[in-house]
């Protein structure tokens, strides 16, 4: 139950707070990933129109580099 809270968006928590939460655990953090590449799916994308489609994929690469701690020096 513990990874479904961390999966769960708090009222007002905004994305770094939310991303956050999900790194603290690599379970959550897979299962977010594995989301991201659901929704990010060509044959999704597809079915909306550009700016949506656009608005969303800048939205999953916002959350993929939140998702993706950065190395020391990069």
């Amino acid at each position: 139950m513990h990874v479904v809270d961390l999966l769960t968006r708090g009222r007002g928590m905004d994305d770094p707070q939310y991303y956050e939460r999900i790194l603290s655990n690599p379970l959550a953090r897979a299962i977010k990933l594995a989301d991201l590449d659901d929704r990010s799916r060509r044959d999704r994308l597809d079915a909306v129109d550009t700016d949506t489609r656009d608005r969303l994929q800048r939205r999953y690469r916002r959350a993929r580099r939140l998702l993706t701690p950065q190395k020391a020096g990069n």
